[in-house]
């Protein structure tokens, strides 16, 4: 038996809202002919491109003779942990084969440049340090961003203007995009979260580095100071991300040195070893690319805000959910954290799957939550404008 990782990656997704009610906490309808029947009205409408891709076919047999046994000698409990490590393996696999698009890189520099007014030039600043690092770490880009980065771009803003996610300031409505100005609706902002994270996996591992550089508040830093903070992080999101596990997280991060190395970000210490400089300009690209992680870690934040005042014995996960986005909505009315997105029911699950791993359940456990919830609000401060 042989699987093939496929990914198949849009330029726009045709039922993004529904998707985005449901991770709002809404409930998701079920599908009924008339649906179909009035999709056609949409299907009128340009979605742009349809990226298609393959990885490498993965053996099964191969794969359980790397493991020095062959399936039908597996115990239940070896064929089940066989099972969930050669997922993993497709699923890194699928990430690593998608494809980096316009729409992608244009909603991450919108929300990560952490401006509700911008113009097109200052935008394009922070999506070439994002398509900068995405040819580094060599990533399949959409021949869109490789023929015509800016022209991407722009297209991109504009199927933004389109479904009021942005409002263009143009002077003339005749003007082309690069003489606009920009304004973000915050109600928008879970729509551009959604496409930011079609293209968030490629960022990880720069954004885990970055942040880790942050948190040692000083312009010169030991590399092998970060590794704890690093691999705290990449524990932290283990729900969250699908990570190389052939690779360990100290190599990840000295991987991501490097391509801020060759970015001039930062500048290897002329004597001392193992060291490095934050240039003026490097520091700015370091918050850009640690912006990745805001949201989520608001979103842990929230769910850690909630275990602490709330028992263990309190309903299902469903209810619990629903407790917490309830939760988060009147946290975010009190300007208690700045990301609407942050409210997200995916998000809260992985949350709660971390938690629990970790053996927090509820108030109870105030002590064992209490340093995790404190390192979160660590790294917050180190992301505020």
């Amino acid at each position: 038996m042989v699987f093939v990782p496929v990914s198949i990656g849009y330029d726009r997704v045709l039922e993004e809202k529904s998707y985005l009610q449901e991770v709002e906490g809404g409930v998701k309808q079920a599908e009924n002919f008339w649906q179909v029947v009035r999709a056609r009205k949409f299907l009128r409408k340009r979605y742009g491109k349809v990226y298609l891709q393959f990885g490498d076919p993965i053996s099964l047999q191969d794969q359980a003779a790397r493991d020095g046994q062959a399936c039908a000698e597996m115990t239940h409990k070896e064929l089940s942990r066989f099972c969930r490590s050669l997922a993993h393996r497709i699923a890194y696999d699928i990430d690593r084969v998608s494809v980096a698009t316009p729409h992608a890189l244009a909603a991450a520099a919108i929300l990560n440049a952490a401006r509700e007014r911008f113009s097109f030039e200052e935008l394009m600043s922070v999506a070439e340090v994002y398509l900068n690092h995405l040819v580094a770490v060599e990533t399949r880009i959409a021949d869109t961003l490789i023929l015509d980065h800016r022209r991407a771009i722009a297209h991109a803003l504009d199927s933004y203007v389109q479904r009021r996610a942005l409002d263009a300031l143009k002077l003339d409505p005749q003007d082309p995009a690069e003489s606009a100005g920009f304004v973000l609706s915050e109600g928008k902002r879970p729509l551009l979260d959604y496409y930011k994270n079609n293209c968030i996996a490629f960022f990880i591992p720069a954004a885990f580095t970055a942040l880790a550089i942050l948190q040692k508040d000083a312009f010169q830093f030991s590399a092998a100071d970060l590794h704890t903070e690093y691999e705290s992080l990449q524990n932290l999101f283990q729900f969250e991300f699908v990570f190389d596990s052939d690779t360990p997280a100290a190599m990840l991060m000295r991987r991501a040195l490097k391509t801020f190395v060759d970015d001039a970000v930062l500048i290897p210490h002329p004597s001392l070893p193992d060291t490095c400089n934050v240039t003026a300009a490097g520091y700015r690209k370091l918050k850009l690319f640690a912006m990745f992680l805001k949201t989520l870690l608001e979103s842990y934040g929230i769910v850690a805000h909630y275990l602490m005042q709330t028992p263990s014995d309190t309903g299902e996960i469903k209810e619990r959910i629903k407790k917490i986005v309830a939760l988060g909505r009147r946290m975010h009315r009190r300007k208690e954290f700045d990301h609407i997105e942050a409210i997200s029911k995916i998000a809260f699950e992985n949350a709660l799957e971390y938690f629990t791993a970790a053996g927090i359940r509820g108030s109870e456990d105030r002590d064992k939550i209490a340093p995790p919830a404190a390192a979160i609000q660590r790294a917050l401060k180190h992301l505020q404008q």
